[in-house]
């Protein structure tokens, strides 16, 4: 089979849609990771049009001429086409096109990439040596850390207590298309940002949000006038998504650049709160040994640690030498500690970079968000 179907190839695979109806997986090209699933048996074709019932569309994908990937199986191999969802009445339908085409059999399997260094504090004795290596649970220069945490009361409990964070009682349709999107939800004066106030996509914008139906749209602005948070974030783990916020008062007056780097610096305890709230091993040899010290943050501002807290004792505003290998480039700054916090036997550790070469800030910026230092 070609990598791309037309002609009789195609009609063929249009042929066993028709008779054998198959799952279809709906992904919307404007929110990355969001979609729904038709499923088997609920749909019929008529002619090149896949037609089903609204009630499988999400509140949030519910709009006109709304860009969509369809992928399904054909005899065990994954196909796709580039499609237009289209709602009418109580009936949604998207159309297959010219040219479908064949998903890849294998995906490359993500390598995770492993990087060490070593803190050095000046010490009673003299200057003292740690080393520290990554950790694969929490891979570095990935911004979207929300997304990468391990759901538990005591995650919550934690974060709370450590952080501008609360859970989120906040329920809606806005709070629903942000789980989907699993981008964060950021409402400053009661209303959306018109261009991303962040160095990587990080939040929903008003150009999106105002491209669902006038019904819903109405919807966002009653719920935004209900809001007591200005930041609400989806945090995932594997199984399931649930909303946080951070409080209108923790910004007080703050202006609107200075709230974004307030939530840039709580970004870099997500990490440390999901190290901290993880259960220790039952296996008594594992469980009674010294965690070391681990890496499980670093942008071009902040890094954060964590380890067992008989490993070493960080102190507030403590300022260590610090060292990190990346590939071929060895990062060398000064780092003073900002918050730490502990919770059965385990720290964390948020220090912000005190001294930094420029190239390096650079590199770091480039690194974590992919994007062009500005």
């Amino acid at each position: 089979m070609n990598d791309v179907l037309t002609g009789i190839e195609r009609d063929v695979v249009i042929d066993y849609l028709r008779s054998e109806l198959p799952v279809l997986t709906v992904k919307l090209n404007f929110m990355q990771g969001s979609g729904f699933i038709v499923p088997a048996g609920q749909y019929l074709i008529q002619q090149t049009a896949i037609i089903f019932s609204e009630r499988f569309v999400p509140q949030y994908a519910k709009s006109l001429q709304t860009e969509v990937v369809v992928s399904f199986y054909f005899k065990k191999r994954g196909l796709f086409f580039n499609s237009v969802l289209q709602g009418k009445n109580s009936k949604c339908a998207v159309g297959i096109p010219n040219i479908i085409s064949k998903i890849e059999d294998t995906q490359p399997e993500k390598v995770f990439e492993n990087y060490s260094g070593k803190l050095l504090y000046a010490a009673t004795k003299g200057q003292t040596e740690v080393a520290f290596s990554s950790n694969a649970r929490y891979p570095l220069f990935n911004p979207f850390v929300w997304r990468n945490v391990k759901l538990s009361a005591a995650f919550f409990e934690i974060l709370e207590a450590n952080t501008a964070f609360i859970r989120s009682n906040q329920n809606g349709n806005l709070i629903e298309c942000m789980c989907e999107s699993q981008e964060m939800l950021l409402v400053y004066g009661k209303r959306f940002p018109e261009k991303n106030p962040f160095p990587f996509k990080a939040c929903l914008l008003n150009e999106e949000l105002q491209k669902k139906p006038v019904g819903i749209v109405s919807t966002y602005k009653r719920e935004v006038d209900s809001f007591a948070g200005n930041l609400f974030v989806p945090f995932s783990d594997t199984k399931k998504t649930v909303a946080a916020e951070i409080p209108v008062t923790f910004f007080s007056q703050t202006a609107f650049p200075q709230a974004c780097e307030k939530i840039m610096e709580q970004l870099a305890f997500i990490p440390a709160v999901s190290y901290i709230a993880e259960k220790k091993e039952e296996n008594t040899a594992v469980q009674d040994r010294i965690s070391p010290l681990e890496i499980v943050y670093i942008s071009e501002r902040y890094v954060t640690f964590v380890c067992s807290s008989k490993t070493i004792s960080f102190v507030p505003m403590q300022e260590y030498s610090f060292l990190i290998n990346i590939g071929y480039r060895n990062v060398r700054a000064k780092c003073g500690v900002r918050h730490v916090f502990e919770h059965d036997g385990k720290i964390a550790a948020i220090c912000v970079f005190t001294r930094l070469n420029p190239e390096d800030k650079r590199f770091l910026y480039e690194k974590i968000y992919g994007t062009v230092y500005r």
